[in-house]
């Protein structure tokens, strides 16, 4: 009699094996890899049509800016790869995180995490560099208003931005690690408390 009632029961409950497969943590982990490889395709192919429309005011420039601005345009170019590598690389390791029944998406979330601070990291180093190479022309004062980390142009003011931007990017980063691994300390804290 229980069994009958067992079989018409899970007949009823059609969501049973959806919900299953949500608490196995498969649906999560390949949403959110394929989010971020997809994230990481709108952001080459944004990145690319932005950096060949830029090409046109980069010659309407003169003198040394447009040589600066050149060399700025293949450091994106550098920094745009290394953002994509780092958005790739962390979806592969979402997808082969291993299956849990207790903390799906806590994991997922510690990475992600992680990933903008690596993100932030280039950011700031570009807008160091970029700062940095546009400070030391005539007429880098009007870019560099568009920069944070610099108020002045000159070697000096130059080396003070790209010193900032490299502090406040290592900073970034760490704090973000920093909220990351609490996030899993306090994941582990409670897998333990619960085997307690």
């Amino acid at each position: 009699m229980k069994k009958k009632v067992r079989e018409i029961t899970d007949k009823v409950l059609v969501l049973k094996p959806f919900l299953k497969f949500l608490s196995e943590g498969r649906l999560f982990k390949l949403g959110f890899a394929w989010f971020l490889r997809i994230l990481a395709a709108v952001f080459a192919i944004g990145f690319l049509v932005e950096w060949i429309g830029m090409w046109s005011d980069v010659f309407k420039m003169s003198g040394a800016m447009v040589l600066v601005l050149t060399i700025i345009m293949f450091l994106a170019v550098a920094a745009a790869f290394g953002i994509i590598n780092l958005v790739l690389v962390k979806a592969d390791e979402v997808a082969a995180l291993p299956e849990t029944k207790d903390y799906i998406v806590i994991p997922i979330s510690v990475l992600f995490l992680k990933l903008i601070g690596e993100v932030s990291v280039f950011m700031c180093t570009l807008f160091g560099v970029s700062g940095f190479l546009i400070s030391l022309t005539k007429e880098g004062k009007m870019f560099l208003k568009m920069i944070p980390f610099f108020k002045g142009s000159g070697f000096e003011a130059g080396i003070t931005g790209l010193i900032t931007a490299l502090i406040v990017g290592f900073l970034s980063l760490f704090v973000w690690y920093l909220v990351a691994e609490q996030i899993g300390v306090l994941a582990d804290i409670a897998r333990n408390t619960k085997k307690n």
